[in-house]
């Protein structure tokens, strides 16, 4: 189910966009089927995967992605399911050979690679307001997924690198009732600090479990939009402020939260550090 994605060793970023593209891939489009129910086990258990599109029409918009699916794929066997979003100006091929989640997790996830929409500037990145057409889609792709494939519904998560870790951000603030955790790489909070601003969005829903990192020497985006993104989420998720250490190295865990909240500052820049791909594995499938 997995097409071909390039390995990028380089990154590139433009003023305000991060992440760099490659070529985007067509296929059928297709419907969004109905919501999950409530069991573990979504409603695509027992139904052969080998028909899914990779397209999905979305509030009229045709929505397409990458798909992996564990090469054993067992469609009795429900599944936890990964959104890996790209940086700016980028697509999920790019993600899908960068990130090394699907490496990491084998066969014992299936992970989903969304592309984004161009904005009013000509840039492909992802709109962070939860009433906006990225959560749609966000939620238009677990239905379908479900629908289609045998998916935990207990066990959701997300994960983004630069633009697509503000989103995976704000998907761990407006879905954290729905996403077991989320992980985010050189991004920024999920919503500014004060509430006068107009991108206030509100309050979290739920307390996902968090894993944060970002790069000391990072230029692009600096150092402390990761830390406000952990302080939203280290008081989201009732933690002290105390921490330890924890694995992979220079990760931190707080100490008394409702639910993890783990801090990586390392000291790169505007990158995915080798610790990246089993670190946040590790981390997803501990909870």
């Amino acid at each position: 189910m997995s097409r071909p994605a390039p390995v990028l060793a380089l990154l590139c970023a433009s003023s305000l966009l991060f992440g760099c593209p490659t070529a985007v891939s067509d296929d059928d489009d297709s419907s969004v089927g109905d919501d999950d129910d409530d069991s573990s086990g979504s409603a695509g258990c027992g139904q052969d995967p080998a028909g899914l599109a990779l397209s999905l029409d979305v509030d009229g918009k045709n929505r397409t992605f990458e798909l992996y699916l564990p090469p054993d794929y067992d469609p009795s066997r429900p599944y936890p399911l990964v959104f890996a979003w790209h940086g700016g100006d980028s697509e999920g091929a790019w993600a899908q050979g960068y990130f090394g989640v699907e490496e990491q997790a084998g066969s014992d996830a299936v992970v989903v690679y969304p592309d984004g929409l161009e904005d009013a500037w000509g840039s492909t990145g992802w709109e962070v307001d939860p009433e906006g057409h990225d959560f749609v889609l966000f939620d238009a792709l677990r239905a379908y997924l479900g629908a289609n494939l045998c998916i935990d519904d207990d066990r959701v998560f997300s994960v983004g690198f630069s633009w697509g870790a503000y989103f995976s951000n704000s998907l761990g603030c407006y879905r954290g009732d729905v996403l077991t955790a989320f992980a985010s790489v050189a991004g920024g909070p999920p919503r500014p600090k004060g509430e006068d601003d107009p991108l206030y969005y509100g309050d979290c829903s739920g307390q996902a479990a968090a894993w944060v990192a970002h790069g000391k020497a990072d230029t692009v985006i600096p150092l402390y939009e990761g830390e406000n993104a952990r302080d939203v989420f280290v008081a989201n998720n009732d933690c002290q402020q105390s921490s330890s250490d924890t694995d992979p190295a220079p990760c931190v865990t707080y100490e008394g939260c409702a639910t993890p909240v783990h801090w990586c500052a390392h000291g790169g820049g505007h990158d995915w550090p080798g610790f990246v791909p089993a670190g946040v594995w590790q981390f997803f499938s501990s909870q």
